[in-house]
């Protein structure tokens, strides 16, 4: 049998099996085969990689964690996830079906989503569940990173939540970052850029992951925005510590200072606190407690959704 009538085979075994829910017993009778060979089948399709079997586990919360940051910070929501042992991947994962759900229950027709990009705003793309939804439209509030691994970037990730919720979708078709302030003002201006930005200032939510500017921990550096030597220098000049939509801040919230955030192409930190748009921050591990808090302590975003360990670690800080 060729490789690709035996993968097709394959396919309609496990499809069978998991999906329509058949016996081994009846798919045998199907294909007058023994019951021992459909189980042999099913674990050649496991072991080719054709069958991919997620558990989801039941989402387990540290709601006294979240009632000490709804009272210490005035947040709108705090989703904090208890991440026990899980790995730093599978933490993201859970934390973006933690995100997807808010969404999903909250986002209504003729809303407008702005998003960034980034890991952690990937994996709630990756988790949502079809909605339709009428005259949804999702914007990308950031620019893009034009290169790397597409799949977490803005134009991706706008489209891929735009299809969940059956919406259309805008792309601010620039770079994030520019080399000086004098290129920013110009692009800006630019009629499509323009268009995108005051789309973006009307959205009644924002979904924003919440980036480490240390320069082992920044998607800045992993994009090659930045090299390391040049992100530590302006973390000792500045005391940046975190980064929303590619603005660094401090760990009180602050970033006025930060001549940096003059050469991001998108929502300035100032527009973002300004709107009225609801401020879903992502983030976890307690390698990100000093940027969540400088963006919990800036008043940067309304709702929080992370993990246990980064708020121990966060509390203990402040």
């Amino acid at each position: 049998m060729a490789d690709y009538e035996r993968l097709e085979l394959l396919a309609q075994v496990a499809e069978m099996y998991y999906i329509q829910d058949l016996s081994q017993v009846a798919i045998a009778n199907k294909f007058f085969f023994s019951r021992s060979k459909v189980s042999r089948l099913l674990t050649e399709a496991r072991e080719t990689g054709l069958i991919e079997i997620n558990i989801l586990h039941p989402f387990k919360r540290a709601s006294e964690l979240e009632n000490i940051l709804l009272e210490k910070y005035h947040l709108t929501q705090a989703i904090i996830l208890k991440s026990g042992n899980l790995s730093v991947g599978r933490m993201l994962k859970t934390l973006g079906r933690l995100s997807a759900k808010y969404l999903s229950d909250n986002l209504a027709d003729g809303d407008i989503l702005g998003i960034s990009w980034g890991t952690a705003v990937y994996e709630v793309a990756q988790a949502l569940q079809p909605k339709n939804l009428t005259d949804f439209n999702v914007v990308q509030i950031i620019g893009s990173i034009g290169y790397g691994d597409p799949a977490i970037d803005g134009p991706e990730v706008a489209r891929n939540i735009a299809e969940n919720f059956s919406g259309k979708y805008f792309t601010l078709n620039a770079p994030v970052i520019v080399k000086d302030k004098a290129t920013r003002d110009v692009l800006i201006k630019e009629r499509n850029i323009d268009k995108v930005i005051k789309k973006a200032i009307q959205a009644d939510y924002i979904l924003a992951g919440i980036g480490s500017s240390y320069p082992g921990r920044s998607g800045l550096v992993r994009a090659g925005y930045l090299q390391e030597d040049e992100l530590k220098s302006i973390n000792e000049q500045t005391g940046a510590v975190g980064d929303i939509c590619a603005c660094l801040f401090n760990v009180d919230g602050e970033y006025s200072d930060i001549k940096f955030n003059d050469r991001v192409i998108g929502l300035t930190l100032d527009e973002i606190k300004s709107i009225p748009a609801e401020v879903i921050g992502i983030a976890g591990g307690y390698e990100k407690a000093e940027a969540i808090l400088g963006a919990l302590k800036g008043k940067l975003i309304d709702t929080l959704i992370t993990d246990d360990k980064a708020v121990e670690k966060i509390l203990k800080i402040d």
